[in-house]
């Protein structure tokens, strides 16, 4: 994309991590067209691993989604959840993003999901604004000490232990998914907004009889990673693991329309497309649970 910043023109290329940062480089020469600073960041606790001291830290634009996780983020509807939560991040290292995995297993944020995934983002090339939609969901980064003589290492991803409350609760609060807006001509958030609702936490015994605030987030193999559309008539689609598609004003995040995706979840970026006759439709990959029964489901305004 081209962008304007402090008055001078650039052409940019932009990329979004799972990290939730964005990395805005000139495609003519690579730099970044903000600082890129190289952060301290913790050690390691496995003995005998020795991690790089630093990692790459964009100055502008801001994480998307959460970066490292502390108390203040852990679930809080009831008493009882909060206190499991509590009991669950004390027995674990945590810290800021880039602590790395550990024997104790580190909580890690963003997890392995996101920040952002293959979806990417979309770009209206003529505001020079970015939507990208992002997955909060820790991860524990566990390893384990293998048996003498079984491996070449001494220590192995071990995957045995999640981080749930009540079962099935992310010890998290919400919310689990977001979209957010952000002008990449000056690196600020334009506005985020919660997107999606996990139908499975929402209907959670715990959470029974409670005022649930927007929740945002789909189950993980129900395309959580997908990304948005952006149309130059001011208009974002977003499927993204949810069983609607929907149509957001890109000046403010505002739902404009919601169309049912029969028998199946969004799990592919939406595209679009006019045909012959001048008629334009937007189109999104969908399968039911378990990737059966894959199709593209098509939509667009009636004919007058």
């Amino acid at each position: 994309m081209t962008i304007e910043v402090g008055g001078r023109e650039i052409d940019a290329v932009v990329a979004v991590g799972k990290t939730a940062f964005t990395y805005v480089l000139d495609r003519e020469t690579g730099e970044p067209v903000w600082p890129v600073e190289e952060r301290a960041v913790p050690e390691s606790t496995v003995p005998g691993e020795v991690p790089w001291p630093t990692q790459p830290f964009p100055a502008r634009p801001a994480p998307f989604s959460r970066q490292g996780i502390t108390e203040d983020d852990l679930i809080d509807f009831t008493p009882e959840l909060r206190a499991e939560a509590l009991e669950v991040f004390r027995r674990h290292r945590t810290g800021p993003i880039f602590t790395p995995p550990s024997v104790d297993g580190t909580i890690m944020m963003p997890g392995l999901i996101g920040g952002a995934g293959w979806g990417g983002a979309a770009i209206d090339p003529e505001s020079g604004h970015m939507f990208v939609k992002a997955y909060d969901d820790p991860f524990l980064a566990r390893v384990a000490e293998v048996e003498p003589g079984s491996g070449d290492a001494d220590y192995l991803p071990n995957f045995a232990s999640s981080l749930s409350v009540a079962g099935s609760l992310p010890i998290l609060k919400p919310p689990y998914g977001t979209i957010t807006a952000i002008d990449l001509n000056t690196g600020d958030h334009l506005w985020q907004r919660p997107f999606g609702d996990d139908s499975a936490i929402r209907a959670h015994p715990a959470l029974a009889g409670l005022d649930l605030p927007p929740m945002g987030g789909t189950p993980q193999s129900h395309g959580t990673t997908s990304g948005p559309l952006a149309t130059a008539g001011g208009v974002v689609f977003l499927a993204g693991g949810t069983p609607w598609l929907e149509a957001m004003d890109v000046s403010d995040g505002e739902t404009l329309w919601r169309g049912g995706l029969a028998g199946g979840l969004g799990r592919g970026n939406p595209m679009t497309y006019r045909t012959r006759s001048g008629r334009q439709f937007v189109v999104v990959a969908t399968s039911a649970d378990g990737q059966i029964d894959s199709k593209l489901q098509a939509f667009a305004l009636p004919t007058r």
